[in-house]
């Protein structure tokens, strides 16, 4: 048999194609499918933190501040002038928050272990020390309440989750070098932030 018959059939040959394209199709196939895992857990992930954020938003709106130095600014009537008692903090001369400064909470400088014990029920990932609550006054002039009011005038609280981010199953392996830098407040490393963040007025302050 003739070399040139030979390579004919050789060429013709097509035994082992599905093989070869199974081969080359496999690992994009992987890729695609490891992908979508990756994020529908992602999604997963923003949608928890967002809920978990709306649930430690509403706990801490109800319950006393977890500042204790928050807390005794919010009961300083110093503030109230004469005859003014009982009026609407937006048209009072009193300023309604004069004693009240913009106060954050992390597990660092105040105890949040029931809002969120509340918060990890919601999603199961958090980490502790990415939470933070903050205790914002309302500008005078846009303050809510009356002068005088038990419990202080209405300030906003924001929870939100400074430097959780996303857990990946095979993206953070694969394409760790596209990660951006984290900020550094958040220390070394990359990796892309939840934007999980939920505001509320405060209503009662009360007794947990």
């Amino acid at each position: 048999m003739s070399s040139r018959i030979l390579v004919v059939r050789a060429l013709r040959d097509r035994s082992g194609a599905t093989m070869v394209e199974y081969a080359l199709a496999l690992p994009v196939l992987i890729v695609l499918i490891f992908g979508a895992l990756d994020l529908a857990w992602a999604a997963y992930q923003w949608n928890a933190a967002s809920k978990a954020t709306q649930w430690g938003a509403r706990w801490a709106v109800v319950n006393p501040p977890m500042s204790t130095a928050f807390a005794t600014a919010l009961n300083d009537s110093s503030y109230i002038l004469p005859d003014e008692l009982g009026e609407d903090c937006m048209t009072a001369t009193s300023d309604c928050s004069q004693a009240l400064q913009t106060t954050v909470c992390t597990t660092a400088t105040c105890t949040m272990d029931e809002m969120l014990g509340l918060m990890r029920g919601v999603f199961f990932i958090l980490r502790d020390e990415n939470v933070r609550v903050t205790y914002d006054p309302y500008p005078n002039g846009q303050q809510l309440g009356f002068v005088g009011r038990p419990g202080g005038p209405p300030v906003r609280v924001t929870v939100d989750l400074s430097c959780q981010t996303f857990n990946w199953f095979l993206i953070a392996e694969w394409f760790s070098w596209a990660m951006p830098a984290l900020p550094q407040e958040c220390g070394d490393g990359n990796g892309i932030r939840i934007p999980a963040s939920y505001s509320l007025s405060s209503e009662s302050f009360g007794p947990p």
